[in-house]
């Protein structure tokens, strides 16, 4: 079996943190400049819009610029990383549960724009896996499989329950984050019991090579 240099359980870790970094860190940088920029120098940033004004102290410009720019884009983040959501549980049953554990002063959206990326790698590097899998470039133990499978079920079966109860139709309109995220990883996991799959049938056709090889032997 070949193996390439490069597979897709390296690129697509790597490609998804640096799309999180594109999405979240860059603006957030930008954020951070133009505050010490207001600064001048001293200890406080003072924004104005329109009538309203308001005043950063320089202990705050991290914060500020992490959540300023993870407003817009932490719906996008945590759709393309779900599975972050089961770090997220790990992290939150001993500290905080029910619930999220987050730093004082930081929303929940930011904090999740933050950790799901990272919390979400193992999940890429599986799909990665499958889909070396399903090029011949790696053969995966049964265990990977399983695990990919049972994924690809939860994330369906929630899918599916959601649809059904009119999740992602409600009024609030903000939920479709939801179904894209599902959605998305619903078909990534579905590489892993693809791998099975194509496996399953290959052993069949093996086998009813072998018979007929065996019947012409006969004849």
């Amino acid at each position: 079996m070949k193996r390439w240099p490069i597979t897709f359980a390296i690129i697509l870790p790597l490609a998804e943190i640096f799309l999180a970094a594109l999405i979240l860190a860059v603006p957030a940088l930008l954020v951070f400049l133009n505050l010490e920029n207001l600064a001048h120098g001293t200890g406080v940033a003072h924004l104005q819009f329109g009538q309203f004004s308001q005043t950063i102290p320089r202990e705050d410009f991290v914060s500020f610029a992490t959540q300023t720019s993870s407003f817009e884009s932490s719906h996008l983040l945590t759709a393309l990383n779900m599975p972050g959501f089961l770090g997220e549980l790990i992290v939150d049953l001993p500290t905080a549960w029910p619930e999220s554990w987050r730093p004082a002063g930081v929303s929940l959206e930011s904090w999740r724009a933050l950790i799901w990326p990272v919390f979400s790698l193992p999940a890429w590097l599986l799909v990665g896996y499958g889909v070396d899998a399903l090029l011949g470039w790696r053969k995966l133990h049964w265990s990977v499989l399983l695990t990919g499978t049972l994924l690809c079920v939860i994330f369906a079966v929630v899918l599916v329950a959601g649809i059904a109860v009119d999740t992602f139709t409600s009024d609030r309109g903000d939920d479709g984050f939801l179904f894209c995220g599902l959605s998305l990883w619903s078909a990534l996991f579905a590489t892993l019991p693809a791998v099975w799959i194509r496996r399953w049938r290959s052993r069949r056709a093996e086998a009813k090579a072998a018979r007929q090889a065996a019947v012409a032997e006969q004849v």
